[in-house]
């Protein structure tokens, strides 16, 4: 970095000085940063002068305030390049002045907050200490932030999200191209087309030994590109207590090696973004269709958090299940929520076992269950394995039903379908033909009065007469329940129409529910994945009987119920379908018939 005289080189140490009084110490604060700015193509590498994080390991979704030093170039055009950092804010820090910047996803909205003299910085810093603390930003800046009723207006919620499409856009290009070079290199090399299971693994691998290397965990600081592959790939193993078996071809392992250090550099990624790049590049191109699953958006499992997890309602850890859990993305995400709620001053290796006593999944599917494993251990950087992911059949398994009647929460998106003839032998006593339904009903039976719970479900659930019971159940379990009905343009390979359940407030003392009923358009779809936004929304109070009929509420609902007593047309008309029009206009030579409503009014 490049100081104009000593005196401004002083006033850098006063700022950084001045953000370790504000709990940026230690790791938190680093001179020298370095990061991809993954809004060029290339992601070229570039260099902070001082960075802040509101927690380890640094990266875009942690980042605080940024501190630049003008040069040749400053105001707009400096502060522009360091919004690849994630930091919400910048101060741009002269000999004579230091300016606040607002950090946002667009050039052309960045904002200059304030301007003042470096005498009075230990005055501003004392004015906006409980807006700059590291948690308050983090969790200002965090998704689920887009759920709360007020947020810091210093903070751009727009550029966390463009950062991330980013993020997604390169790893996935990415991964798919390591996928698919190591596919052929594989075939060329043996003359086979490899195990796809062992593959996965292969490439988790090197991401891992990526990721561990380029935040400098201690055991990786010498693991480069230039590494014997082998070795890393054991080293990486010992890491996370893997055992399982990778691709043994040593082609195709310097293929996958090669590609992965010669991408995108991991440092300053969120975990999160690699979780979801593994579990939707991964799993979706290359098991998804084959395994029938629709996989959940990340977006939406944080959405069905956000509104169980709160500070006011989970005093303590919970125990959280998710039955046919797959990809683990809703413990993913219920870990996220957890880490946000969870004391900053807590003890890392602590918090880990927190969440691995509080997380619990249930997965038949092999594949699936390995995956959802390595997600969270991505989401958990840099602590290895040991998360409570078992292999289950949810419908015929006593660990299951026992977990159940110990979980505070049931998160889970179950398979759609109904059951074969096969099935239906194998199952004793199912109650319902449709597997969502079914596992719905053994959850309603096991659970603990306490517990809460939210689920993906058929669009039929609404209002469709299979689930009618399950509603009238679920009525005179809990005093609030909200639902969203999504369309099916929101899951990444199902073309179903989907509705969210998320039940809170258990009673057995209610009259009446409290039902919270939105519905988002298929125009509103990337709206609602982005920020929640949906296109009607509307509450009220329905009699248990009313809500098992239906789980709406329509449009106009108040209007339509003013309207219940008032004459209907039929009461003083006669109402007819007649054809009034032909046309030989038909492609095919038939003919075009236009059709209207004809009314007769009675006198």
């Amino acid at each position: 970095m490049q100081f104009k005289n000593q005196k401004h080189e002083r006033i850098f140490r006063q700022v950084i000085h001045g953000l370790q009084g504000l709990g940026y110490k230690g790791g938190l604060i680093q001179e020298g940063y370095r990061f991809p700015d993954l809004f060029l193509p290339e992601a070229p590498v570039r260099l902070l002068p001082a960075a802040a994080f509101g927690r380890e390991p640094p990266s875009y979704d942690t980042a605080c305030p940024a501190i630049v030093i003008p040069d040749h170039k400053g105001g707009v055009e400096l502060v522009s390049e360091c919004r690849a950092l994630g930091a919400p804010v910048a101060l741009e820090v002269a000999d004579d002045r230091i300016t606040q910047w607002k950090v946002t996803a667009e050039t052309d909205r960045i904002a200059k907050q304030d301007e003042f003299n470096p005498d009075i910085l230990p005055q501003k810093l004392k004015e906006r200490r409980r807006e700059w603390l590291p948690d308050t930003i983090v969790r200002g800046k965090n998704v689920f932030a887009k759920l709360a009723p007020r947020q810091l207006d210093f903070i751009d919620l727009g550029l966390i999200p463009a950062l991330e499409r980013q993020v997604k856009d390169k790893l996935d290009r990415l991964l798919r191209e390591v996928i698919r070079s190591a596919v052929s290199v594989h075939k060329n090399s043996t003359g086979q087309d490899p195990d796809m299971q062992r593959l996965f693994r292969l490439v988790f691998r090197f991401v891992a030994a990526r990721l561990l290397s380029d935040r400098q965990v201690p055991s990786f600081r010498l693991v480069d590109g230039n590494s014997d592959p082998e070795t890393v790939l054991a080293r990486v193993s010992r890491y996370y207590s893997q055992t399982e078996p990778v691709i043994e071809d040593a082609q195709t392992i310097m293929a996958v090696a090669g590609a992965i250090w010669g991408g995108v550099s991991f440092q300053n990624l969120s975990v999160q973004a690699l979780a979801d790049i593994y579990e939707n590049t991964l799993v979706d191109e290359q098991i998804g269709r084959k395994l029938g699953t629709h996989s959940t958006p990340a977006s939406v499992a944080r959405y069905v958090v956000s509104r169980l997890i709160t500070e006011e309602s989970v005093p303590e850890i919970p125990h959280i299940v998710e039955p046919c859990s797959g990809h683990a993305i809703f413990l993913v995400a219920a870990r996220e929520r957890l880490r946000d709620l969870l004391p900053s001053r807590l003890d890392p290796q602590e918090r880990h076992r927190l969440f691995v006593r509080a997380l619990q999944g249930f997965e038949r599917d092999p594949v699936a269950l390995e995956i959802g494993k390595l997600c969270l251990m991505l989401a958990d950087f840099p602590f290895p394995d040991g998360w409570r992911l078992l292999p289950a059949d949810v419908f015929a398994s006593p660990e299951f039903e026992s977990a159940l009647a110990r979980a505070d929460i049931v998160l889970g998106n179950p398979p759609f379908g109904g059951f074969s003839e096969d099935e239906r032998r194998y199952y004793p006593g199912l109650r319902a033909l449709q597997k969502p339904a079914e596992l719905l009903l053994r959850v309603l039976d096991r659970l603990k009065p306490s517990a809460t719970l939210g689920f993906v479900l058929p669009r039929q659930f609404t209002d469709g007469r299979a689930y009618r019971d399950i509603r009238r159940l679920l009525a005179d379990r809990y005093e609030y329940l909200e639902v969203v009905s999504l369309p099916d343009r929101i899951f990444h390979v199902s073309q179903i129409e989907t509705s969210l359940l998320i039940g809170r407030m258990p009673s057995t003392r209610h009259a009446q529910v409290n039902l919270s009923f939105s519905h988002v358009s298929e125009a509103d779809a990337d709206r609602f994945l982005q920020d929640y936004a949906v296109s009607y929304k509307d509450s009220g109070s329905k009699t248990k009987a009313a809500f098992a009929a239906s789980a709406t509420i329509p449009p106009l609902a108040e209007v339509w119920e003013r309207l219940t007593d008032s004459p209907k047309l039929v009461d003083v008309a006669e109402v007819h379908l007649a054809v009034v029009g032909l046309d030989d206009r038909d492609a095919v030579g038939g003919a075009e018939r236009s059709y209207c409503e004809c009314v007769h009014f009675r006198p």
